[in-house]
């Protein structure tokens, strides 16, 4: 990309920085272990052939009640961004998105939404709150605290792999084909799950949560209702 390109996006992404919004990205930033979906300017730089997507679990993903963050312009289109994942959510599907699959989602399941967006002015907002250009990745069998913007689910665990399915019906297919010479245990462990992602792809699959037992309604949906 040329120099006058590079800052033609610069000048049309730029905005004015609410100060809470800055401070608040800037302390998910520092807050726990260092975090690898955040560049440093102190970083050593590597090639792009060193860089792999991290884990759920290199994210320092804690069970801090200010992962969720919101902005005037994302909120008319019930978009908010956690901050220490780097990942939009939609607030009605409650489903991760990137800058890239932002324009997909919107136009497919919120069209009159997407008429009225300036996605060029959505994107840049999206990026400038940190949000990174892929998903995290999750290992398999791993269990997490719940990721505030993402729908919770009721769900059954795989008592050889950790699979984690909705019902006994898909449980048991699970089982059949990979778990073929042992007999299906007589009920499956119940847990609470989410995924990044509907539809297909590794993005989509279930994995297991600890949800906080304090309030039946998290403490981030009632704040992010509140402000719109």
């Amino acid at each position: 990309m040329s120099s006058v390109a590079t800052n033609n996006k610069a000048f049309l992404c730029q905005g004015n920085e609410d100060s809470l919004i800055s401070a608040m990205v800037s302390k998910a930033a520092k807050s726990g272990p260092p975090n690898p979906l955040l560049s440093s300017d102190d970083d050593e730089q590597v090639s792009d052939s060193e860089v792999h997507t991290p884990t759920l679990s290199q994210a320092g993903l804690t069970n801090s009640e200010d992962q969720i963050i919101t902005d005037p312009y994302l909120t008319q289109f019930d978009l908010i961004v956690n901050v220490f994942l780097h990942i939009a959510c939609c607030k009605t599907c409650m489903v991760a998105l990137t800058p890239d699959s932002l324009g997909g989602h919107m136009k497919n399941n919120h069209k009159g939404f997407w008429r009225e967006m300036d996605m060029q002015k959505a994107v840049c907002t999206l990026e400038r709150l940190g949000v990174s250009a892929e998903l995290p990745v999750v290992s398999a069998g791993e269990i997490l605290p719940e990721i505030q913007g993402l729908q919770v689910y009721d769900g059954l665990v795989c008592s050889q792999c950790a699979l984690v399915r909705l019902n006994r019906k898909s449980m048991l297919e699970h089982f059949s084909h990979h778990h073929k010479n042992l007999k299906p245990p007589v009920g499956f462990q119940a847990c609470k799950a989410q995924r990044l992602t509907s539809g297909s792809g590794t993005s989509s699959s279930f994995f297991q949560i600890t949800v906080s037992p304090t309030s039946a309604v998290a403490t981030w949906e009632t704040v992010v209702s509140t402000v719109q």
